[in-house]
């Protein structure tokens, strides 16, 4: 009798640890699923944000090929030394 006594003892034991470790995973998971619904509803907005910004594309890419073109890597001075050299050589 004693060590059936042991035995459901331990067992109890047993179950008590595994009861204590699903609580923390529990209360683990639920701080996930909270803090995942927060990232939803941020992605949500970052989704639609870039859908109105996707019509804007075309127009952004000229504005930013213009200015390319207009400021360039070289300095004013370079750009017409540049040209004065290409203008006599093509005479």
């Amino acid at each position: 009798m004693e060590a059936l006594f042991d035995e459901k003892i331990k067992l109890k034991e047993k179950l008590t640890l595994e009861i204590e470790t699903c609580r923390i995973k529990l209360t683990r998971a639920k701080k996930l699923t909270e803090g995942l619904s927060e990232e939803q509803k941020r992605w949500s907005l970052d989704v639609q944000r870039f859908r109105e910004n996707s019509a804007l594309i075309a127009g952004n890419s000229v504005v930013a090929a213009g200015m390319v073109a207009y400021a360039g890597p070289f300095t004013a001075e370079y750009r017409t030394k540049l040209e004065k050299e290409w203008a006599s050589k093509l005479k």
